[in-house]
């Protein structure tokens, strides 16, 4: 897969992944994840794409609207993290209304190198099924927006 400098790549999919508490032994996920190639890295590219992306869903970020926060037990942040893929320092976890849904940061120069990739790459890998298709969601999404989230 190639990429052209200076683009953002996106994808959107189902991700299935095992789970031996489902009957079935295997969940699926719905993930977004952003790639960003440029001659630097520009990690702000997708810092900014996250920040777009959670404002869309309307899920604020901690601190900056306590009303809505209320109403979806919290918004979201980020902490430093310590994955392999990504350089260190450069990386975070995101986490949302308690849980983790998601990484962000700035990949491995080794990570690079084994994929034929010459310029630095900033990715997000974000879940976003508990905000989108979440059964527990969906009244308070119609209550906030109007939604019709009927399948």
């Amino acid at each position: 897969m190639g990429f052209v400098c200076g683009t953002i790549n996106l994808w959107l999919s189902d991700v299935v992944l095992l789970d031996a508490e489902r009957d079935v032994g295997a969940r699926h996920e719905r993930r977004l994840v952003a790639v960003h190639c440029g001659k630097a890295s520009e990690f702000e590219v997708i810092h900014g794409l996250l920040d777009r992306v959670m404002q869309v869903l309307n899920v604020p970020r901690e601190g900056s609207n306590p009303e809505l926060e209320a109403k979806l037990g919290g918004g979201y942040s980020w902490a430093p993290s310590e994955h392999g893929s990504f350089f260190p320092g450069r990386q975070a976890t995101i986490s949302a209304c308690g849980q983790q849904v998601g990484t962000i940061g700035i990949v491995h120069p080794e990570v690079l190198a084994a994929f034929d990739i010459e310029h630095p790459v900033s990715a997000l890998e974000l879940n976003i099924q508990p905000f989108v298709f979440d059964t527990a969601l969906k009244s308070l999404m119609h209550e906030l927006h109007g939604w019709n989230l009927v399948h």
